[in-house]
C-alpha cells in the first residue's frame, strides 16, 4: 500500500465492476475460504460472484449502496450498507485486503 497517499473512499460505480471484481478474487486468495465472510465458499461460488452480471446488480439502486477503498488505481477495500427503513440503514459487508488489515480502511 502505499502511505505516501491517503486511501479514497468513493460509492462504486458501473465503471468500477472490473476493478471490484479483480478485489474480490484477490482477497479471496489472501484470506482463504475459512475466512469471515468467504467461510463455505469455493473457487466456483467467487467465480460466479464476480461476473459482471453479479456485481452490476449490486451496484448502486434505492435501497443499497457499494463503496470502495482506492489505493492509487487499486481497490483494497468494500463495504456495502443496506437501506432498512427511514431510520435505518444496515452494514451489509466489510472486506479489506489481508495486507491492509489495522491499516484503518475497514
Amino acid at each position: 500500500m502505499d502511505t505516501s497517499a491517503p486511501v479514497v473512499i468513493a460509492e462504486a460505480t458501473e465503471a468500477d465492476v472490473s476493478a471490484f471484481a479483480g478485489f474480490l478474487r484477490k482477497a479471496w486468495r489472501e484470506a482463504g475460504p475459512d475466512a469471515p465472510g468467504f467461510a463455505g465458499a469455493t473457487d466456483a461460488v467467487i467465480a460466479e460472484l464476480t461476473t459482471p452480471s453479479a456485481i452490476s446488480a449490486r451496484v448502486g439502486g434505492p435501497q443499497r449502496r457499494m463503496y470502495l477503498a482506492w489505493d492509487g488505481d487499486s481497490v483494497v477495500g468494500f463495504s456495502a450498507t443496506t437501506h432498512v427503513d427511514d431510520g435505518t440503514i444496515e452494514l451489509a459487508g466489510v472486506i479489506v485486503l489481508a495486507r491492509t488489515s489495522g491499516q484503518g480502511i475497514g
